[in-house]
Protein backbone atom coordinates (compact mmCIF):
# COMPACT_ATOMS: atom_id res chain seq x y z
CA UNK A 1 0.00 0.00 0.00
CA UNK A 2 2.39 2.20 0.57
CA UNK A 3 4.21 4.91 -2.26
CA UNK A 4 7.59 3.09 -3.38
CA UNK A 5 9.62 5.24 -5.92
CA UNK A 6 12.25 3.01 -8.07
CA UNK A 7 15.61 4.68 -9.22
CA UNK A 8 14.50 4.04 -13.45
CA UNK A 9 17.40 1.43 -14.47
CA UNK A 10 17.86 2.71 -17.78
CA UNK A 11 18.77 5.72 -16.64
CA UNK A 12 16.82 9.08 -18.33
CA UNK A 13 13.60 9.94 -18.64
CA UNK A 14 12.35 9.67 -15.96
CA UNK A 15 14.50 9.41 -13.36
CA UNK A 16 12.43 7.57 -10.99
CA UNK A 17 9.57 5.07 -11.68
CA UNK A 18 6.79 3.31 -10.13
CA UNK A 19 5.09 0.12 -10.09
CA UNK A 20 1.49 0.71 -11.24
CA UNK A 21 0.60 -2.85 -10.23
CA UNK A 22 -0.25 -2.29 -6.57
CA UNK A 23 -0.97 1.31 -4.70
CA UNK A 24 0.68 2.86 -6.88
CA UNK A 25 -1.27 2.28 -9.78
CA UNK A 26 -4.14 3.09 -7.35
CA UNK A 27 -3.26 6.23 -5.92
CA UNK A 28 -6.67 8.27 -5.29
CA UNK A 29 -8.03 5.57 -3.98
CA UNK A 30 -5.29 5.07 -1.48
CA UNK A 31 -5.33 9.05 -0.52
CA UNK A 32 -9.19 8.54 0.05
CA UNK A 33 -8.53 5.34 2.10
CA UNK A 34 -5.88 6.30 4.11
CA UNK A 35 -7.45 9.86 4.80
CA UNK A 36 -10.98 7.99 6.26
CA UNK A 37 -8.27 6.53 8.32
CA UNK A 38 -7.49 9.60 9.63
CA UNK A 39 -10.41 11.48 9.90
CA UNK A 40 -11.87 9.11 11.36
CA UNK A 41 -8.94 8.31 14.30
CA UNK A 42 -9.26 4.56 13.44
CA UNK A 43 -6.90 2.90 16.41
CA UNK A 44 -4.06 0.57 15.26
CA UNK A 45 -4.39 0.08 11.56
CA UNK A 46 -1.85 -2.41 10.01
CA UNK A 47 -2.33 -3.61 6.71
CA UNK A 48 -0.74 -6.94 5.49
CA UNK A 49 0.79 -7.39 1.75
CA UNK A 50 2.60 -9.73 0.13
CA UNK A 51 2.99 -10.50 -3.42
CA UNK A 52 6.45 -8.24 -3.80
CA UNK A 53 9.13 -10.54 -3.73
CA UNK A 54 10.65 -8.96 -0.86
CA UNK A 55 9.83 -7.58 2.25
CA UNK A 56 8.86 -4.13 3.20
CA UNK A 57 7.97 -2.48 6.43
CA UNK A 58 6.40 1.21 6.01
CA UNK A 59 4.75 3.68 8.15
CA UNK A 60 1.64 4.90 5.68
CA UNK A 61 0.73 8.23 5.48
CA UNK A 62 -1.66 10.80 3.60
CA UNK A 63 1.03 12.56 2.05
CA UNK A 64 3.60 10.67 1.23
CA UNK A 65 5.86 13.64 0.05
CA UNK A 66 5.81 15.37 3.89
CA UNK A 67 8.09 12.85 5.78
CA UNK A 68 6.94 14.85 8.61
CA UNK A 69 2.96 13.64 8.42
CA UNK A 70 2.36 11.67 11.56
CA UNK A 71 1.53 8.17 10.09
CA UNK A 72 -1.88 7.03 10.02
CA UNK A 73 -1.48 3.16 9.90
CA UNK A 74 1.35 0.71 9.34
CA UNK A 75 2.12 -2.09 6.14
CA UNK A 76 4.13 -5.45 6.62
CA UNK A 77 4.83 -6.52 3.61
CA UNK A 78 6.04 -10.25 3.11
CA UNK A 79 7.98 -11.76 1.08
CA UNK A 80 7.43 -14.82 -0.92
CA UNK A 81 8.63 -18.53 0.05
CA UNK A 82 10.27 -19.40 -3.39
CA UNK A 83 10.33 -16.59 -6.07
CA UNK A 84 13.32 -14.24 -6.14
CA UNK A 85 13.21 -10.25 -6.27
CA UNK A 86 15.72 -9.09 -9.12
CA UNK A 87 18.85 -8.64 -6.81
CA UNK A 88 20.35 -6.36 -8.51
CA UNK A 89 17.53 -4.35 -7.62
CA UNK A 90 18.50 -4.81 -2.86
CA UNK A 91 21.44 -2.68 -2.39
CA UNK A 92 20.27 0.52 -4.51
CA UNK A 93 17.00 0.23 -2.99
CA UNK A 94 18.51 0.35 0.44
CA UNK A 95 20.61 2.45 0.20
CA UNK A 96 18.12 5.15 -1.78
CA UNK A 97 15.38 3.89 0.51
CA UNK A 98 16.06 6.82 3.30
CA UNK A 99 15.91 9.51 0.25
CA UNK A 100 13.01 8.38 -2.24
CA UNK A 101 11.20 6.21 0.60
CA UNK A 102 11.60 7.91 4.42
CA UNK A 103 8.43 5.99 5.38
CA UNK A 104 10.24 2.77 4.47
CA UNK A 105 11.56 1.27 8.12
CA UNK A 106 12.47 -2.10 6.88
CA UNK A 107 13.28 -3.17 3.54
CA UNK A 108 15.07 -6.90 1.92
CA UNK A 109 15.22 -8.07 -1.26
CA UNK A 110 18.04 -10.66 -0.77
CA UNK A 111 15.94 -13.54 1.28
CA UNK A 112 12.48 -15.60 1.32
CA UNK A 113 10.54 -16.71 3.91
CA UNK A 114 7.60 -15.31 5.40
CA UNK A 115 6.24 -12.80 8.30
CA UNK A 116 5.36 -14.22 11.92
CA UNK A 117 3.30 -12.15 13.69
CA UNK A 118 2.08 -11.65 17.40
CA UNK A 119 -0.75 -9.68 18.48
CA UNK A 120 -1.50 -8.34 22.14
CA UNK A 121 -3.75 -5.90 23.56
CA UNK A 122 -0.51 -3.71 24.13
CA UNK A 123 1.26 -4.26 20.71
CA UNK A 124 1.75 -6.01 17.73
CA UNK A 125 4.69 -7.87 16.90
CA UNK A 126 6.15 -8.84 13.20
CA UNK A 127 9.55 -11.06 12.46
CA UNK A 128 10.56 -11.63 9.67
CA UNK A 129 11.75 -15.42 9.17
CA UNK A 130 14.10 -16.06 6.63
CA UNK A 131 16.48 -19.15 4.79
CA UNK A 132 19.85 -19.13 3.85
CA UNK A 133 18.56 -20.32 0.38
CA UNK A 134 16.02 -22.22 -1.68
CA UNK A 135 18.11 -24.42 -3.23
CA UNK A 136 17.63 -26.96 -0.75
CA UNK A 137 14.81 -28.60 1.04
CA UNK A 138 16.27 -28.29 3.99
CA UNK A 139 17.30 -24.96 5.45
CA UNK A 140 17.93 -23.26 8.61
CA UNK A 141 15.40 -20.64 9.43
CA UNK A 142 16.45 -17.52 11.37
CA UNK A 143 14.55 -13.93 12.40
CA UNK A 144 16.22 -11.79 10.09
CA UNK A 145 14.50 -8.51 11.76
CA UNK A 146 11.90 -7.58 14.06
CA UNK A 147 9.65 -4.82 14.67
CA UNK A 148 6.68 -3.69 16.41
CA UNK A 149 3.83 -1.34 16.26
CA UNK A 150 2.41 -0.49 20.18
CA UNK A 151 -1.35 0.07 20.62
CA UNK A 152 -2.30 3.95 20.37
CA UNK A 153 0.66 4.18 17.51
CA UNK A 154 0.81 4.06 14.16
CA UNK A 155 4.83 3.80 14.05
CA UNK A 156 6.79 1.16 13.58
CA UNK A 157 9.89 0.56 15.88
CA UNK A 158 12.59 -1.85 15.69
CA UNK A 159 11.80 -5.03 18.59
Amino acid sequence: MSRIKFPNPAGGVPPLLANLDPWDGYAPQRTRLLTHLAEARVANPVVLAGDSHSTWFSELRTDFDDPSAAPVAVEFTATSVSSDFPIAFDAPLKALNPTLNPHVRYFDGSRRGYLRCSVNRAAWHTGVRTVETIEVRESPVTTSASYAVEAGTAELVKA
